[in-house]
C-alpha cells in the first residue's frame, strides 16, 4: 500500500524527493508494522502551495483501502508536536469510554475546517485472544502461568545463555521452529508439559478467539482516557477549537464520566501566561532601572506611555505582515518594551537637560523634539529595516519568525511616530500635576 502511494508521488510534478519508513511510527520513533510514514519535500515554487497541495493528497487518498490517510506538515519540533485539537474523555470503564469517544467523533467529524480526525480507539489493533480453561488445566495438572510460559517460549523464545567469542557475546535464545508456529492453528498444537510430564496440546487447555485491542491503554494523572486529535485547516484555530468545545458540551455524560481538552490548544494558553508573566516582570524592570536612573518616578511613568501606544502598531503589523498571534509574537512584544522606551528615554532626557539650563518648559519641549528628532528616527529606522526581512518571512523556515518580526516593525513604527506627538504631552501634564502637588507652581 505504501509502495502504491510512492508510485503516484513519484509521477507529480510538485514533489522534489521523499522518503519511507515503513513500520516506524516516525514522530516519536516507535516500532509499529501497521504503520508507515512518508516524508515528502516539495520543490521550491511550490512552498507557498502547501496548504492547496496537502488537502489534494487528502482527497486523492481518503477512501485508499484498507488504510487510514493522514497528510500534514511536519514541524521542526516533530517529536513534540502536538495538534490542535485535543478532546480527551476521562472514566473508568473502557467501553463505555469508547461508545463516549465515537459519539464525539461524529460530533466533531462534522465540524468545518476538522481534517487528519483520529481517536485513540480507531488506533486498536487486531489480535487473537487466547483463553485458557482454568477447571480443566488444573485437571490435568496446569497452571495458567505454565502454558503462557509456554506459549511464550513458542512464538518470542527464550535467552537461556550468552556466547563469548572475539570479547563479543551473542544471546542464545531457544523457540519453536518459525513453521511451526506460523499461523494460530500451528500454534494451538503448541505441547505443553504438566509436572508428571504428559504432554498436552494447547488446544485441549485454551481456546482462541480474534479480538480488536488498544493499541495502548492512555492514561492521565492515573485516570484512563481516550484521546480524539485532529489537525485545522481552511478556518481559524480559534473558531475550530470553540466548535468542538460546543459540540463535546452538548453530550451527555455519565456519573464519573467528563470532558477535558489538551494538546496545542492547552498548550498555548499555559504558554501566553507564562509569556504574560515575563512581559509584566520586563515592564517592572524597566522602570524600575529608568526610576533609579532619572532619580524620579513621575519621569520614567511618562516614558512608560510609549508602550502602549505600541501595542497599537502591534496589531497593525499582524494584520498587515498577514502574521498570527503566536508564541513568538509575544516574544517579540517583551523585546518591544526593552526597545519602544529608549525614544521616550532620548526626548525626556533632553527635556531635562534643557530645563536644568534655565529654559522655560514649552520652549524645552519644543527644541527637545527638534533637536532629538534626528537620532531617535535614526535608531528607530534601522531597527525597523533591519527587522523588515523577518517580518516578510524571507528564507526557508522563515514563516515561524514572521510574527516575532510583524510585531517589532508594526510596534517600533507606531511607537516610533506617537512618541514625538503624545510623550510631549503627557510630560506636560505630568511636569504640571507634580508641581502643583508640591507647591511649586500654579494651574
Amino acid at each position: 500500500m505504501t509502495k502504491e502511494i510512492e508510485n503516484a508521488l513519484a509521477k507529480r510534478h510538485d514533489v522534489a524527493q521523499y522518503y519511507t519508513l515503513v513500520g516506524v511510527f516516525s514522530a516519536r520513533g516507535e516500532l509499529k508494522p501497521n504503520f508507515s510514514t512518508i516524508t515528502i519535500q516539495l520543490k521550491p515554487e511550490y512552498y507557498q502551495s502547501l496548504p492547496q497541495i496537502m488537502q489534494q493528497m487528502r482527497e486523492q487518498w481518503k477512501n485508499f483501502p484498507g488504510t487510514k490517510v493522514v497528510v500534514r506538515q511536519t514541524d521542526v519540533t516533530e517529536g513534540m508536536r502536538r495538534e490542535p485539537v485535543n478532546v480527551r474523555i476521562v472514566g473508568d470503564d473502557l467501553n463505555t469510554l469508547s461508545e463516549i469517544g465515537q459519539r464525539v467523533l461524529r460530533e466533531v467529524a462534522g465540524i468545518p475546517g476538522i481534517v487528519n480526525l483520529n481517536s485513540s480507539v480507531q488506533e486498536g489493533l487486531s489480535e487473537f485472544g487466547i483463553h485458557i480453561n482454568r477447571v480443566k488445566a488444573a485437571d490435568l495438572g496446569l497452571s495458567t502461568g505454565q502454558i503462557s510460559n509456554a506459549v511464550r517460549l513458542a512464538v518470542l523464545g527464550s535467552s537461556i545463555t550468552r556466547f563469548s567469542t572475539y570479547g563479543e557475546e551473542y544471546d542464545i535464545t531457544v523457540r519453536a521452529d518459525e513453521n511451526k508456529v506460523k499461523t494460530i492453528n500451528n500454534l494451538l498444537n503448541v505441547p505443553v508439559a504438566n509436572i508428571n510430564g504428559k504432554v498436552i496440546p494447547l488446544e485441549a487447555l485454551a481456546t482462541v478467539s480474534l479480538e480488536q485491542a488498544p493499541s495502548e491503554i492512555k492514561r492521565i494523572d492515573q485516570q484512563r482516557i481516550v484521546e480524539i486529535k485532529a489537525d485545522v485547516a481552511g478556518r481559524n484555530q480559534r473558531q475550530v477549537i470553540a466548535d468542538v468545545r460546543n459540540a463535546a458540551a452538548g453530550i451527555k455524560l455519565p456519573s464519573g464520566y467528563f470532558i477535558t481538552y489538551g494538546g496545542q490548544s492547552k498548550a498555548i494558553v499555559e504558554s501566553f501566561k507564562s509569556l504574560l508573566a515575563a512581559m509584566a516582570i520586563a515592564i517592572f524592570l524597566v522602570y524600575v532601572v529608568m526610576g533609579a536612573q532619572f532619580n524620579s518616578f513621575l519621569h520614567p511613568f511618562t516614558i512608560a506611555f510609549t508602550i502602549p501606544l505600541a501595542l497599537i502598531g502591534v496589531f497593525l503589523g499582524l494584520l498587515l505582515f498577514g502574521a498570527n498571534l503566536s508564541m513568538n509574537a509575544l516574544l517579540g512584544m517583551i523585546m518591544l518594551v526593552g526597545i519602544v522606551v529608549n525614544n521616550g528615554i532620548l526626548l525626556i532626557d533632553y527635556i531635562n537637560q534643557l530645563r536644568s539650563r534655565g529654559i522655560e518648559k514649552n520652549e524645552a519641549i519644543v527644541q527637545a523634539g527638534a533637536t532629538r528628532l534626528r537620532p531617535i528616527l535614526i535608531t528607530s529606522l534601522t531597527t525597523i529595516f533591519g527587522m523588515l526581512p523577518i517580518a516578510l518571512g524571507l528564507g526557508e523556515g522563515g514563516e515561524a519568525l514572521q510574527p516575532l518580526g510583524a510585531v517589532v516593525v508594526g510596534g517600533l513604527a507606531t511607537s516610533t511616530f506617537l512618541t514625538l506627538l503624545v510623550i510631549p504631552c503627557v510630560y506636560s501634564l505630568v511636569d504640571r500635576f507634580s508641581r502643583t502637588k508640591t507647591g511649586r507652581g500654579e494651574i
